[in-house]
């Protein structure tokens, strides 16, 4: 009931305030996006067909089809004439003579030398591993079926693909990636969002508040939680812009589900890092590298020190095994995900990488068997906001789903009550902006565990920034929900833009009123930033 009453009721306001106040769309920009992309993707066909075994094996596909369509012309034209169809068998023959002239005409006949299509699953099959003509690559995996057994259809998925490139040298798989990542970006991210654009000019998610499972919010139409960042794509989030003389302020909450975990587990290691302000991956490679993080923090921030690049990787590196932890992954699936092309990492190298973990945080480990237990007694899982994921598949005599069920009792506590961390701040944001506790603010998206409002630069203040923090690092749990973290903060960082994708890092005190100047200097606003 606490769940229902002190969260869920409120947040469905706050949510519908956010879907009816809706993101507004660069329309201008979506019109210029959508040629560049149809661009690419005709640069990426161009530079796949001029491969040659790709040439090869479409004069062979075309080859085939004739010859194929032509047999099956010349079957009919000998069964009518046997029948006396005269009429018949010379339509048959005008259309044999045009097709072996090479004139077509019906849609039938232009399907005979339609180029190789690289969206079309068979197609790519045969071309990678089945054809004499085609790659004749190694088949190293199968796709699955609902059930998820393999079936005897090769994979063309993309994690497949990236293993097969060191049997490419034509350059192919690469290129038929790119193709693949700019078609799924425009067809979802440019085209999509461009046409749900409403009257307003802008786009309006709906939230779903029961779209999970896990008690995260899910949304659609569009689905306002996928949107590429902007490191992974530098375009889409250009196209969300506020309103005129607006702002976006961003706070995220920085490694929310690593908090929760300390917290639930009271790993004292990981604890004292979060309260001190250490970078918690960085500290987790200096820790299993037996180095002094004071003095690694001073290389990992210089990018022209000799060691900086090893120590990126090695934090990357780090992060993976941390967030795999909270998602409980095996060591053959945390090899998986740390392997590169370059630098694959073994199912044993991935155990030991879980051991090394659970040495430095002996009490995560125990926290994970003690959820296990709870799981296997009580077919189901409760997070610290009361939410309960049931899990009977603990009882199933398939070990896969076991084991499944396992990994949510440790994951679902972590992810969800970040969320509703996330969820519930958003609530007593709203009702101080609407008590004028607050300065006028409006909540326009939420990706889990970040929240998006549009604000007037004037306000955006220490003061109001503190507030904000201060509310969120750990909000009223006591008094609702009968639990209060109290020994870490729930912390987050701020961001600023005059689009989704500028995200400047706040600076106590700036004018931000010089972000809606024409002479506004982003170099020089990071310089402000640096001091």
């Amino acid at each position: 009931y606490n769940l229902y009453r002190n969260l869920i009721m409120p947040a469905s306001k706050v949510l519908q305030s956010a879907e009816k106040n809706g993101l507004p769309f660069d329309v201008e920009l979506n019109v210029k996006l959508r040629e560049k992309y149809n661009n690419l993707i005709n640069e990426y066909n161009t530079k796949l067909r001029s491969i040659r075994t790709v040439q090869r094996y479409q004069n062979y596909i075309i080859k085939k089809r004739k010859e194929d369509y032509i047999e099956t012309l010349e079957s009919e034209i000998e069964e009518l004439r046997e029948e006396g169809k005269d009429r018949q068998v010379k339509t048959r023959e005008q259309k044999l003579s045009r097709i072996i002239a090479g004139e077509y005409t019906t849609k039938a006949e232009l399907k005979l030398i339609e180029e190789v299509n690289f969206s079309s699953q068979k197609q790519m099959v045969d071309l990678l591993y089945n054809s004499n003509h085609g790659f004749k690559f190694p088949v190293i995996a199968y796709t699955v079926d609902k059930h998820k057994k393999p079936t005897n259809n090769p994979s063309t998925a993309e994690d497949t693909l990236i293993k097969l490139k060191e049997h490419d040298k034509s350059g192919f798989i690469d290129t038929l990636l790119d193709l693949r990542g700019v078609q799924t970006i425009n067809s979802t991210f440019i085209v999509g969002l461009g046409d749900l654009v409403q009257s307003d000019g802008g786009v309006h998610p709906t939230f779903l508040i029961h779209g999970t499972v896990s008690g995260r919010l899910s949304s659609r139409n569009p689905n306002g939680q996928n949107i590429p960042k902007t490191m992974v794509n530098p375009d889409v989030k250009l196209q969300f812009i506020p309103p005129k003389n607006q702002l976006f302020l961003c706070y995220d909450y920085s490694q929310a589900e690593l908090r929760i975990l300390a917290h639930l587990a009271n790993e004292s290691t990981m604890l004292e890092w979060f309260r001190t302000g250490k970078d918690i991956h960085l500290a987790s490679a200096c820790k299993k590298y037996h180095e002094n993080y004071d003095e690694i923090i001073k290389i990992y921030q210089d990018e022209q020190h000799p060691e900086y690049k090893l120590w990126k990787k090695r934090r990357k590196q780090a992060k993976t095994i941390n967030f795999g932890i909270v998602y409980e992954q095996s060591a053959a699936k945390l090899a998986e995900s740390l392997s590169t092309p370059e630098e694959p990492v073994s199912k044993e190298e991935g155990q030991q990488f879980l051991d090394d973990y659970f040495k430095t945080f002996p009490k995560v480990k125990k926290f994970m068997e003690k959820q296990h237990k709870f799981m296997e007694k009580h077919g189901y899982c409760v997070s610290l906001f009361g939410r309960r994921r049931r899990c009977p598949k603990v009882y199933s005599e398939n070990y896969g789903e076991y084991l499944e069920a396992l990994r949510q009792s440790t994951n679902m506590p972590c992810q969800s009550a970040a969320s509703d961390m996330a969820l519930f701040a958003s609530v007593i944001v709203y009702g101080k902006v609407k008590k004028g506790e607050l300065p006028p603010m409006k909540e326009v998206n939420t990706v889990h565990d970040s929240v998006y409002q549009f604000i007037l630069p004037k306000y955006i203040t220490p003061d109001t920034i503190y507030n904000i923090w201060d509310i969120c690092r750990n909000p009223s749990t006591k008094e609702y929900f009968g639990f209060s973290i109290d020994d870490v903060d729930m912390s987050m960082d701020f961001t600023i833009g005059r689009n989704m994708a500028e995200e400047l890092p706040y600076i106590p005190g700036y004018d931000y009123n010089k972000l809606l100047r024409e002479d506004f200097d982003i170099d020089e606003y990071y310089r402000e930033y640096n001091k």
